[in-house]
């Protein structure tokens, strides 16, 4: 995606235009500044090429986000349909944050046992 964007600036309208309709928002960290997320499912996804397919990619890679099989658009959505959706995005969103957590606690865990031993 580097060709895409750079330091968060687009250089191709068209292209960003079609992974937005895909699903995808940028999301730079101070690690991977290329980075683009499907908002609804999460995926993230960087290295992106001019010529890749945002739709086909998001597919081959996250095939069962919700976005992708929408059979509507979002203005014809009911309210019901809505919160179905905007549900199990929070869902994801939760369960993603969790594993982060998790794996945060884990490491320091670990890190503090490492520095307990050195004392003994």
């Amino acid at each position: 995606m580097s060709s895409i964007l750079r330091g968060g600036i687009c250089r191709s309208s068209a292209v960003f235009s079609q992974m937005a309709k895909a699903g995808f928002v940028h999301c730079p960290s101070e690690n991977e500044p290329d980075v683009a997320c499907c908002f609804y499912c999460l995926r993230e996804l960087e290295g992106w090429e001019p010529e890749d397919n945002p739709w086909s990619e998001h597919a081959k890679r996250s095939p069962n986000c919700a976005f992708l099989h929408m059979k509507k658009t979002f203005d014809k959505l009911t309210a019901i349909e809505y919160f179905q959706l905007e549900q199990e995005r929070l869902r994801i969103y939760i369960r993603k944050m969790g594993h982060r957590k998790i794996a945060f606690f884990r490491d320091e865990v670990e890190t503090t046992s490492k520095n307990l031993r050195a004392l003994i």
